[in-house]
């Protein structure tokens, strides 16, 4: 049964290009690209020689429970106006099954406008899920027509959807390398991301390009919670996507890993004195003024702030291998803290004051 379905999908989709060919459409799937995994076709088309991006302008703002991200192209079409079979790539994850995926894919949400105009969705295509019960992957794929007039068009799309699930991370992808079907490389990118603090971005799992965590790129800006890159004539193969994990919500009302994750997250209780802002350069003000908190909370400082003192009420700690809890002593003074803490209080304060 699975099989015969299988090859009716397969067959569907022969039938869905050869009908394209007939009809002179060009298949151009980019960032904005055609659709290929397993059995299934989807697949990038190369030949566009006439139409280049001039301009991309990439927003990403993660939130608590879902993200939205939007893009601005500027291209620019040397030859003659031309209609154009477009496809927008998102990448998704599962690690608990066909049921959760289907969820999550049931909540994404597109739009697109181009030269000023609302594009309809034609259709939407899954790639082909792999043969296993849980760990499902693939890429959901929005497909539509456009006309490119000669010379400049603007294109103005806007998604959201649910972080993907990679075992016991959520995570972002966007797909970068897609867009080498088009004509050169990408003039001018500008890639921002708005961090607030409903999430807290792993500082052990993010890539930007190639820039990862272990290589954080000269041309990152920094402007209150907006981490921005920028790139001139980028290579989307060499860039290839933006990619970053979630860690637990700084104020959620699961604390049962916080920050004390010597895995992936920050970990107030490694005793580390942090010395490079490239550790922990995608935290937000109040992020890092949260950090700096577990030490006062540590030794038992009596917050004013009902928020606070709530978040860390009952918080157990383990401090040099010694068990202990948040207790509030009313006789606190920064005496108790050792130099190890006083060393990374003081750092986190500057970096704080940086940003």
């Amino acid at each position: 049964m699975r099989t015969m379905r299988r090859q009716k999908n397969k067959m569907k989709k022969i039938i869905l290009i050869f009908t394209m060919i007939l009809a002179g459409v060009s298949l151009a799937f980019a960032n904005d690209s055609v659709i290929t995994e397993g059995s299934e076709s989807v697949a990038v088309n190369y030949d566009e020689h006439d139409i280049s991006i001039e301009d991309e302008k990439l927003d990403i703002y993660p939130h608590k429970d879902f993200y939205r991200v939007t893009v601005r192209y500027e291209y620019f079409n040397g030859g003659a106006e031309k209609k154009i079979r477009l496809g927008f790539p998102v990448k998704y994850a599962s690690s608990a099954g066909k049921d959760e995926k289907n969820s999550m894919i049931s909540n994404f949400k597109f739009s697109q406008v181009f030269n000023g105009e609302k594009i309809n969705l034609k259709e939407e295509y899954d790639s082909v899920e792999k043969d296993k019960p849980y760990d499902l992957s693939g890429t959901y794929w929005f497909v539509r027509e456009v006309t490119f007039r000669h010379g400049k068009n603007i294109s103005e799309i806007e998604y959201e959807a649910p972080y993907s699930r990679g075992g016991w991370y959520h995570r972002f992808d966007y797909i970068i390398n897609t867009a080498a079907c088009w004509n050169n490389k990408i003039k001018s990118l500008e890639i921002k991301i708005h961090n607030d603090n409903e999430v807290l971005i792993s500082s052990r799992g993010w890539r930007v390009g190639t820039y990862d965590c272990d290589n954080c790129s000269k041309n990152l800006k920094v402007s209150d919670n907006v981490f921005s890159f920028t790139f001139t004539n980028a290579d989307p193969k060499k860039l290839n996507e933006v990619y970053f994990r979630l860690e637990p919500n700084s104020y959620s009302s699961d604390r049962s890993i916080l920050f004390d994750d010597p895995a992936s997250g920050w970990c107030y209780n490694m005793y580390k004195v942090y010395n490079d802002k490239d550790e922990i350069w995608l935290y937000t003000k109040e992020q890092i003024q949260l950090f700096i908190n577990y030490f006062y909370a540590i030794r038992g400082y009596p917050f004013k702030n009902q928020k606070l003192r709530e978040y860390f009420d009952g918080m157990g700690f383990d401090v040099l291998n010694e068990a202990c809890r948040y207790t509030p002593d009313e006789n606190f003074t920064e005496q108790k803290f050792n130099d190890v803490e006083k060393a990374n209080i003081e750092f986190l304060r500057k970096l704080k004051n940086k940003l």
